[in-house]
């Protein structure tokens, strides 16, 4: 866990480091130790057998040339009996050391001595030793035909490890026969081979296992690397995605990371709450003059249509009638629109009581109800009725609900499904939602409908859900839509709980 906390760079070093320390000391052991033990061991044996083999070849070459010149024997027979009347006697001098000669001329071998057990073995036995041996002494001895001169190898039986010396013996510019001495060699070479081939082993899978931790550190920050690329891409869109808990170097950039976009969100929502506040501030500016402009005289002209009205009641005259209700109707839209900004502008303080969410719906729905009866529109409502009391004013929560319910009944053009459901969430608040299956809104334009004056109705002031999210944030409340084209549009209202 420490290691993993530290930076990349010391991750790298310390692992390789740790996976390469034992390989290293490992090899110094065997280079320094086992290597010079080795040496000391053969040197000693080299010595001993090499002026073995050496006398053992000039007694024969002796005892050869003596026979050679007083008889007519061959030279493998002469060879073979000198080689007898020197090395049986040798080979008892010399425990533990096989005394041998091969015969070119022949393709013979002859033994004497033992490097293992000290006795004689059974004829049917014999055969198969002489075979043995000589295939194990075979690379020697062909070494030593071909190179003519002496040679000292390391030899394996089927049980153990020898050390053999060789030394030719000439008849004339040929090579007659090859003579050796051979011993085992003490079992701590033996021990210290297999010792070497395991640490070769243990080497190379330490190397591999520094290989294969390198990779998986590697492989490890290349990920985690990959995983902060897809988050900065996906931050293009927003910033509401964050990078998870990470550790060492990669972890601090993260954790950075995290910081600059919970910044750059916060400075979003300032900004955007800064300029709808300009906006408002604005448009607060201008409602006290457009309501002093547009109220004073719509209220002339409606006084004005309704003294006409009562001269065409006395003085009738054909079509005016017609005229005068779509002057009126002019004139009930005109004082509605000044009514909305009046109560846009307006910031005064509500008086507020422990209302109930269930009853506030409940009498929109009384209200509207015709409305939607008319509408064609199949109202389903569901209501949680162990919801907690909440403080509020009563009728403008009136308006926030039935604003929303109204543009709802609107989006479903007279048939659809409304669905209206109050409910309480884990976090203690009370909610509404209100649901219908209408056209719902483009994407592009859900920031865009709080807005002041944004509508996509011809006959709509563009002011109902800005002034419903207006009166919500005055109750400490929040609203929320979700929207798919063609499916219809969910909004969703809370209330902070008493």
């Amino acid at each position: 866990m420490r290691l993993a906390r530290q930076g990349f760079r010391y991750q790298m070093i310390a692992v390789v480091g740790v996976l390469l320390f034992i390989p290293v000391i490992v090899l110094l052991y065997d280079i320094f130790f086992l290597e010079k033990s080795e040496d000391i061991l053969l040197t000693s044996s080299e010595k001993k057998l090499s002026g073995i083999a050496d006398s053992l070849a000039a007694q024969v070459r002796e005892k050869a040339a003596q026979a050679g010149g007083s008889s007519a024997e061959n030279t493998s027979l002469i060879m073979e009996r000198s080689f007898l009347e020197v090395a049986v006697p040798m080979s008892k001098s010399y425990n533990g050391v096989r005394l041998c000669m091969y015969i070119v001329e022949d393709d013979k071998i002859l033994i004497q001595g033992f490097i293992h057990e000290y006795k004689e073995r059974p004829p049917e036995e014999t055969a198969e030793r002489e075979k043995r041996i000589r295939s194990e002494a075979a690379a020697g001895i062909n070494a030593v035909v071909s190179g003519e001169a002496p040679i000292t190898r390391v030899g394996k039986t089927w049980d153990d490890n020898f050390l053999e010396c060789l030394v030719p013996i000439r008849a004339g510019n040929n090579i007659a026969a090859v003579v050796w001495a051979e011993e085992r060699i003490h079992p701590a070479f033996a021990q210290s081979q297999r010792i070497r081939k395991v640490v070769m082993y243990v080497i190379a899978f330490l190397f591999i296992a520094a290989i294969a931790g390198t990779l998986l550190a590697v492989s490890g920050v290349a990920g985690r690397v990959d995983q902060i690329k897809k988050v900065l891409q996906e931050m293009e869109n927003g910033f509401s995605q964050t990078l998870p808990s990470m550790p060492g170097d990669l972890g601090q950039i993260a954790g950075a990371i995290n910081n600059m976009a919970r910044s750059l969100e916060e400075k979003k929502q300032l900004e955007e709450r800064l300029k709808r506040s300009e906006g408002l501030a604005t448009l607060g500016r201008l409602v006290a003059d457009i309501a002093h402009e547009i109220r004073n005289p719509i209220c002339v002209i409606q006084a004005t249509t309704e003294l006409i009205a009562e001269e065409m009641k006395k003085n009738s005259v054909p079509g005016m009638e017609d005229h005068i209700n779509i002057i009126n109707d002019q004139l009930k839209r005109h004082d509605k629109l000044t009514s909305d900004l009046l109560d846009f502008s307006r910031s005064e303080s509500y008086r507020v009581e422990n209302l109930s969410l269930n009853d506030i719906i409940k009498e929109v729905i009384q209200y509207i109800g015709p409305l939607i009866q008319k509408s064609g529109i199949e109202l389903d409502l569901s209501e949680d009725s162990s919801i907690k009391a909440f403080q509020g004013h009563r009728e403008k929560l009136h308006q926030v609900f039935i604003n929303i319910i109204m543009n709802s009944i609107q989006a479903m053009s007279g048939e659809g499904k409304l669905y209206i459901k109050t409910y309480q969430p884990d976090d203690g608040s009370i909610c509404a939602s209100i649901q219908d299956t209408g056209k719902g809104i483009e994407k592009e334009d859900l920031p865009l409908i709080f807005q002041p004056f944004y509508t996509e109705r011809e006959d709509g002031t563009g002011l109902g859900l800005a002034i419903s999210q207006e009166i919500i944030k005055i109750h400490r409340g929040s609203i929320a839509i979700d929207s798919q084209t063609g499916k219809g549009t969910t909004i969703t209202v809370c209330f902070p709980v008493c």
